[in-house]
C-alpha cells in the first residue's frame, strides 16, 4: 500500500487536468455539431436534386431565423 500512495503523490495536478479534459472534450464535441449543422444546408443546395426554377425576392430586412432562413 505505501508504493501506491507514493505513486499518488507525483499525480498532484492530475484531478484539475481530468477536469479539463471533459470539459474541451464536450466543447470540441458541441462545435462539432454546430459545425455538422452549418454545413448541412449547403450540402443540401449541392446535392438536391429537385431542380430551382425561380430565385424568390427577399424579404424585408428583420432580425429573426425566417429572414436567415
Amino acid at each position: 500500500m505505501k508504493v501506491f500512495f507514493r505513486i499518488l503523490e507525483y499525480s498532484n495536478n492530475l484531478i484539475l487536468k481530468l477536469v479539463q479534459f471533459f470539459i474541451f472534450s464536450v466543447l470540441g464535441t458541441v462545435f462539432g455539431l454546430i459545425t455538422f449543422a452549418v454545413t448541412m444546408p449547403l450540402l443540401e443546395a449541392l446535392f438536391d436534386k429537385a431542380k430551382i426554377t425561380s430565385i424568390s425576392p427577399l424579404p424585408s430586412f428583420e432580425i429573426s431565423t425566417k429572414y436567415a432562413i
